[in-house]
């Protein structure tokens, strides 16, 4: 029977090539609880889920999580938790009109009070980028500025485009280099300039580096860093899922093994979100393939859609759903989405 079970492992291993370690599925289901008591209006639920989460993980917490987090042990009245947390998120360089909306607008009288003390207390301890941080810094400047610099038509087929192609490959191999010594957080990079939300800054360059890979102008680099880097919390599942909607066939068919797209985009009209057909006779495998990964299911990633349309912005909890949200004023187009399946036979 030892023989069997040890045979029966080792067939299994072959077949996944590799696994997460069980504490770190373990931190992600919680972090899935929470979002979905979020969605369905049970805070002092997701405030127990993030607990149990962080007794996990303590160290590398997305500012997401951190965020929410903070927002239900507010709700709750664990003022000592919410603390901590904003204490993490604040040094992370966020920005005061995210602080004074985000944070600080939800709130008034006594809670406003102790949150604005805290805030006093933490503006000013931010990250100090290393130089490590601020060579990666100079990498995501120089992807940046040659876009800037190639607009228009010069973008599409034009010397703008070959020159953004020469960049991509350089800096692709640079940052390559350097995560293959050293994996960096958030905490070494600060924020992506957009959104406290963003992954870690350089996701900007992995993702150009798929989107170049998909096209055949160059080799995809990033896996095995990005596996390792999701076992230390460094990217998250989300960042994941990003990644493998960038690139359908260098990541998500080629790298997780999956036959169908593992997200979808979602159609606005007339302030309305519409989510296409699903076949639901792949529900089931692409489930399988996202659990792996630390992913929520499909079917709960449409409550955390129909959440985040319902709320547009009046909740205080930051929940993503749909990667992309294609905007129309055409009800043919419409009808055309309602009948497609996003997965088709």
């Amino acid at each position: 029977m030892k023989l069997k079970c040890l045979a029966f492992l080792f067939v299994l291993c072959h077949f996944t090539g590799f696994s997460f370690p069980r504490s770190w599925h373990t931190y992600y289901s919680h972090i899935n609880n929470a979002e979905q008591f979020i969605c369905k209006g049970n805070i002092r639920g997701a405030y127990k889920q993030y607990k149990l989460a962080f007794a996990i993980n303590d160290k590398n917490i997305s500012n997401n999580d951190l965020y929410n987090s903070f927002h239900t042990a507010i709700t709750v009245n664990d003022t000592v938790f919410a603390k901590k947390q904003l204490h993490v998120f604040l040094r992370r360089n966020v920005s005061q009109k995210f602080i004074d909306k985000d944070i600080l607008g939800y709130y008034n009288g006594k809670q406003l009070q102790c949150i604005q003390q805290w805030v006093n207390l933490y503006k000013n301890d931010t990250i100090v980028l290393s130089e490590t941080g601020l060579y990666v810094d100079r990498l995501i400047t120089r992807d940046q500025d040659v876009r800037r610099n190639a607009t228009g038509s010069k973008y599409y087929g034009g010397k703008g485009a070959d020159s953004i192609d020469i960049v991509d490959g350089k800096v692709s191999k640079e940052l390559f280099n350097l995560l293959q010594s050293q994996l960096l957080s958030i905490d070494s990079t600060g924020n992506y300039k957009q959104s406290p939300f963003s992954a870690v800054p350089y996701s900007i360059i992995i993702s150009h580096n798929i989107k170049g890979a998909e096209m055949g102008k160059m080799d995809f680099l990033f896996w095995d860093v990005i596996i390792k880097g999701m076992e230390q919390y460094c990217f998250t599942p989300r960042d994941l899922l990003s990644y493998a909607s960038a690139g359908y066939h260098t990541v998500a068919q080629k790298y997780m093994g999956a036959k169908d797209p593992l997200m979808f985009d979602c159609l606005g009209f007339n302030d309305s979100l519409f989510i296409p057909k699903m076949n639901n006779s792949k529900i089931g495998s692409i489930n399988l393939i996202r659990n792996k990964y630390g992913l929520c299911t499909i079917e709960e990633e449409i409550v955390k859609i129909n959440y985040t349309n319902k709320m547009r912005g009046k909740s205080r909890f930051f929940i993503s759903g749909a990667t992309r949200v294609l905007e129309t004023e055409e009800r043919n187009r419409l009808n055309d989405w309602l009948n497609k399946t996003i997965y088709p036979n």
